[in-house]
């Protein structure tokens, strides 16, 4: 669906993206009665959702728990980057009382690949800072233009993680 978007998200990638979101907490619902149902307590945080919307903030950052449990560092476009996957990829979160094997933290990160970097249509990715506000500026232009809810895609698109570029360790 990714390779559909150039240097803006389209219908397409948007329909995709809201049933992805819908089918990630479908699965977060049945995952959390399962674990209720072996005694333990969980609560499953929406895979898209914002609570304020001037600081695209939600109840949890699905990155930053996808990072403490190692499925990657978070990326110069501020999004998680999976090793193998890149940005291309979606998170929902399950808080759990539930004992749980733990991994750390993938270390490393994006070495000098500028991929989001280059693609990015606000320019709001650099080497070393990612601009919130002009991001989100260009989310609301989409917005208000292509009828697209604060969604781009272009450094997803991008972002294809560290294969080839000499690897990442745990």
């Amino acid at each position: 669906m990714l390779e559909t978007i150039t240097d803006r998200p389209n219908k397409l990638y948007y329909r995709h993206y809201k049933m992805v979101n819908i089918l990630l907490d479908q699965l977060a619902l049945q995952t959390v009665e399962d674990v209720q149902r072996r005694g333990f307590n969980a609560l499953p945080i929406p895979a898209s959702q914002v609570l304020d919307w001037d600081g695209l903030s939600s109840h949890a950052s699905h990155r930053a728990i996808a990072r403490l449990a190692g499925l990657g560092w978070i990326g110069r476009s501020s999004l998680l980057v999976n090793p193998q996957y890149g940005s291309r990829v979606r998170y929902v979160s399950i808080l759990t009382d539930m004992p749980l094997v733990a991994d750390s933290p993938i270390t490393g990160g994006c070495g000098g690949c500028r991929a989001c970097v280059d693609a990015c249509p606000a320019g709001a990715i650099g080497m070393d800072r990612f601009d919130v506000d002009a991001c989100h500026q260009l989310l609301k232009h989409f917005g208000k233009t292509l009828h697209v809810s604060l969604i781009c895609g272009v450094c997803l698109r991008a972002c294809r993680g560290q294969r080839g570029e000499g690897g990442w360790e745990k």
